[in-house]
């Protein structure tokens, strides 16, 4: 299981998505959503939230305050492989416990 995927970005029409009262520029307001194993501390978690507000907000301009980032946190054995087996028995080559 080679590599990493990614997924294409979405890009709603305004009349179509509803954003936080108060924000400056609504119109930049990004939802980011992950699907990922279970298992990363909270601490991880709270890197990986900062890291994206950071790069959105130097890649993009997306002001700070506009970012909400979603993880969908699925247990390994909830998650099948392409090779048929729950990622949970399968050696993913990495550690999801950090």
């Amino acid at each position: 299981m080679g590599g990493s995927t990614h997924s294409p970005l979405v890009e709603h029409a305004p009349s179509r998505f509803i954003t936080p009262d108060g924000l400056n520029e609504p119109e930049r307001y990004t939802i980011v959503t992950i699907d990922c194993f279970a298992g990363r501390t909270i601490d991880a978690k709270r890197r990986l939230f900062a890291e994206l507000r950071d790069r959105l907000h130097e890649a993009a301009g997306i002001p700070p305050g506009h970012v909400t980032v979603i993880l969908h946190e699925i247990d390994p054995q909830n998650w099948g492989m392409s090779t048929g087996i729950p990622a949970a028995d399968a050696d993913l080559g990495f550690d999801i416990h950090v």
